[in-house]
């Protein structure tokens, strides 16, 4: 764990990956630190604004340091299931550059069990990860940390939505969810 100043009033904690990240997060809503306000969670970083008034950045650090970086069990997280379209206009790209046909990548998607690492600077925009190792070479990724910059794959699509039912900090509803390949 590195923690940086980010400006006078918050730190940015930088961690191993995502799990990290998202346990400390959760350490954090489930108790709080006097002072301290909604932190933001990214892929590997933890922002944590605070009232210097109240908490003086030192003191903060060395609290977040005693944090525990294990992830809470996944069966404890809520299950949403979102009902997937593959009609996208790069379904048979991102399925070639895993090496498999179009069917296989739809196979694939449908059992895996994905899990919202953050949500992105726009509202609804979650960043997933999945169980599935292979699916996510970096030159595949739809929708994720490490595309190639402006180009993001899409195989498919959806009608859900999460706006208007993600809580502030909406990352933390963070679960398994199986798209249902319709």
């Amino acid at each position: 764990m590195r923690v940086l100043t980010a400006r006078d009033d918050a730190l940015l904690v930088e961690l191993d990956d995502l799990d990290q990240a998202v346990a400390l997060y959760e350490s954090l809503l489930a108790d709080p630190v006097r002072g301290v306000g909604m932190p933001v969670p990214g892929a590997r970083t933890l922002l944590v604004p605070f009232r210097p008034s109240a908490i003086t950045p030192a003191e903060l650090a060395a609290e977040l340091r005693t944090r525990p970086l294990e992830r809470r069990a996944a069966a404890t997280a809520q299950a949403v299931e979102i009902p997937v379209r593959y009609d996208g206009a790069d379904l048979a790209e991102a399925a070639a550059l895993l090496g498999w046909s179009p069917e296989e990548l739809v196979r694939r998607h449908t059992a895996a069990a994905w899990t919202v690492g953050f949500v992105g600077f726009a509202p609804g925009f979650a960043y997933m990860t999945s169980d599935d190792a292979e699916a996510w070479s970096p030159a595949a990724r739809p929708r994720a940390p490490g595309c190639l910059p402006g180009r993001w794959r899409s195989p498919g699509s959806t009608a859900a939505s999460t706006r208007g039912r993600a809580p502030a900090g909406g990352s933390s509803w963070a679960g398994p969810t199986r798209p249902s390949g319709t």
